[in-house]
């Protein structure tokens, strides 16, 4: 069966998690310019890491307990236990897909043209 109330929930984390990346994205665009060059997505993908990635793992544990009714202190708690595997797993991941988004949207510019 359909969770509902879950499905509910994680549909709300969209609404804070969107703009969120949207403005973010929109920022390392006006700060590093628009270059699809390696140095410059270089810049990017370590600048998201480093900055931005952090930030966004907080917040979704916090948002995440906020919205299940849990409540903040239990939301530092969770933020304490899986910080380090979530970021570890996001530098397993996350790197390497932003490079090939930003290669690829490269290759098919140059091709469009």
């Amino acid at each position: 069966t359909t969770d509902w109330m879950r499905t509910l929930r994680m549909a709300s984390m969209g609404f804070v998690f969107g703009p969120m990346n949207h403005y973010w994205y929109y920022f390392l665009g006006a700060k590093f310019g628009q270059s699809k060059t390696m140095r410059t997505v270089a810049k990017k993908v370590v600048s998201d890491q480093l900055f931005f990635g952090p930030l966004v793992i907080c917040s979704f544990y916090i948002t995440a307990s906020l919205v299940e009714g849990r409540g903040m202190g239990d939301g530092v708690d969770e933020v304490k236990r899986k910080f380090i595997p979530t970021y570890k797993a996001d530098w397993a991941v996350w790197p390497a897909a932003q490079v090939d988004d930003k290669m690829s949207q490269q290759i098919i510019e140059t091709l469009a043209l």
